[in-house]
């Protein structure tokens, strides 16, 4: 899941048909991973 939502980040991103393919576990892990990374910019942006 890490190697996936690095490359998502990165610039790779996701269709409709690959973002169904992933089980509702791993969705969520995902969207987790997106929204700890959305509040940790927020909190470098802060800082600056």
């Amino acid at each position: 899941m890490q190697d996936a939502f690095f490359l998502a980040y990165g610039g790779l991103h996701w269709g409709y048909r690959e973002v169904c393919a992933l089980s509702l576990r791993m969705r969520a892990q995902f969207v987790e991973a997106l929204e700890r990374q959305l509040a940790y910019e927020r909190e470098q942006l802060k800082g600056k």
